[in-house]
């Protein structure tokens, strides 16, 4: 149960039982509340936020040049949510990040 709340104001804070969107406000007597957790009229969406940490060159066969191989990696990219292409420029190849089935599709069924 919420036991005070305060707007802010420049300098200084106004005890207030209501904050509207933009307002900046300050609450104190809640429970069972965690960091990012919306509190309002929002929608909670509680689903967890992954990223993944692993970065993984794409070999390539002999004789492919890799830029020429990146817009057809962006196509799978587009089919696949968790697959994310990067061109490495220091080493001039594709790498990728992902989770899961998303690395079973080859590239070589865009050649």
């Amino acid at each position: 149960m919420m036991t005070y709340a305060a707007t802010f104001d420049r300098v200084e804070h106004l005890r207030s039982m209501e904050a509207v969107a933009g307002n900046i406000c300050a609450l104190t007597g809640l429970s069972d509340t965690y960091a990012g957790q919306a509190i309002g009229d929002e929608k909670e969406d509680n689903s967890p936020v992954l990223t993944p940490v692993l970065n993984y060159k794409i070999n390539l066969p002999a004789g492919v040049d890799p830029m020429q191989m990146l817009p057809k990696l962006r196509a799978i990219e587009e089919e696949e949510p968790q697959l994310h292409i990067e061109w490495d420029e220091n080493f001039k190849r594709n790498t990728c990040t992902g989770y899961g089935t998303c690395y079973d599709r080859s590239a070589s069924e865009y050649n």
